[in-house]
């Protein structure tokens, strides 16, 4: 399998939020960065418990890819992420880096303006 088929993979699996299967697609000692947040979740334990914080309000999602790279073990895509959480409709553009071992991801690190994303998902900032 391709770093490109898996990185769809794992994005299918987030747009059919089904967050076993994401789990699932990291490797036992993946990385999830969400770099702006500073936030870094590392094995399956600490990404499940990420998404069981911010999952639970996402209604709806989909990525709408500008820009999709594969470069050896690595896939680079530019994304609006599109999506209604607690009820709010959002678009957000977002860049995503994913390194890949085997069939999994290894690593994710996620770029986007946390003040966007965070006025997107209905926080007061």
């Amino acid at each position: 399998m391709s770093a490109l088929e898996v990185a769809g993979n794992m994005m299918d699996a987030w747009t059919a939020r089904d967050w076993d299967a994401v789990v699932a697609l990291f490797t036992d000692n993946g990385v999830l960065e969400i770099v702006p947040l500073r936030a870094r979740h590392e094995g399956h334990d600490a990404i499940r418990g990420h998404l069981n914080e911010v999952a639970g309000g996402i209604e709806r999602l989909s990525f709408d890819v500008r820009t999709l790279v594969e470069s050896g073990n690595v896939v680079t895509f530019e994304r609006d992420d599109v999506f209604t959480y607690n009820g709010k409709d959002a678009r957000v553009p977002v860049v995503g880096i994913m390194e890949i071992e085997g069939n999994k991801v290894k690593a994710w690190r996620e770029y986007f303006d946390g003040f966007t994303m965070g006025r997107a998902m209905g926080m007061d900032i």
